[in-house]
């Protein structure tokens, strides 16, 4: 038998510019009700006990042991949950090939993640950081082509991305929609309307959401106080991130803090 074996060079934008790791954890979630948002970062889902589900679109798709779950940056979707359950995730930034794929959910067979996961969670360290970026990049090499925009299309149009990853590189600071029209070169009326037509928010919305994540994170994962974490969301005081957090997720912040102790 032989094997025949050709150098392949790959264009630029098929290239992962950038594959970053943000965080991920095994552990069991009794709080998962959150409401419709759409990120940077991808997300990868996987539950050893049912109980949960997302809505993008309209669809509904129970978090099941038998699926894999993958959302791409920018797709929208939103959380329930009927009882507590036991959950991986995986939070993780890419720029150049990734970015062809459509915001769409992508759902594929788990194969023996009942046996993978508590095994990589015995681990540490590199080993265990490695065999995360195993689970990812295997779910990756399913994505169906199909999936991929031509490699002239857009998922989301580059002068309003450009805008984007500022939003996210500044949290805190004041949305100025004339500063932000400038920098992607077009008229602020331009603007307005093509990052509401890009993203379904105007730069406002956009930006409140992108804070109410934030705080959320912060509300699971330090011990700031919640002044602290208003100042760090780019709010005055308390009482008016209190009132935007309350409008987000239906809950005051110390609740909220309360339900993920």
């Amino acid at each position: 038998m032989s094997y025949h074996h050709r150098n392949t060079l790959f264009p630029a934008d098929w290239k992962l510019q950038k594959m970053e790791l943000l965080c991920y954890a095994f552990e069991k979630i009794r709080y998962w009700q959150y409401p419709e948002s759409w990120f940077r970062h991808w997300r990868f889902y996987w539950n050893a006990t049912p109980g949960a589900w997302i809505i993008s679109n309209g669809r509904k798709i129970e978090l099941t042991p038998q699926k894999i779950v993958l959302i791409p940056s920018f797709t929208p979707y939103s959380t329930g949950m009927s009882q507590p359950f036991e959950h991986l995730f995986i939070h993780f930034y890419s720029t150049g090939a990734l970015d062809k794929i459509r915001r769409e959910i992508l759902v594929f067979d788990a194969d023996s993640m009942t046996e993978k996961v508590p095994e990589l969670m015995q681990k540490s360290g590199i080993p265990q950081m490695l065999g995360v970026y195993a689970l990812l990049f295997n779910a990756l090499a399913q994505i169906p082509e199909d999936s991929y925009l031509p490699n002239s299309g857009e998922v989301i149009d580059p002068r309003i991305r450009r805008i984007l990853n500022l939003m996210y590189e500044h949290i805190s600071t004041p949305v100025d929609n004339r500063h932000f029209s400038r920098i992607a070169g077009m008229g602020i009326n331009d603007f307005y309307e093509l990052f509401k037509k890009e993203m379904n928010l105007t730069p406002r919305q956009y930006m409140v959401m992108l804070r109410m994540d934030h705080a959320g994170n912060l509300l699971r994962h330090s011990q700031l106080t919640i002044e602290e974490i208003a100042e760090k969301c780019g709010y005055a005081d308390r009482f008016h991130f209190s009132k935007a957090f309350r409008n987000s997720y239906g809950i005051p912040p110390a609740e909220f803090r309360r339900k993920h102790e």
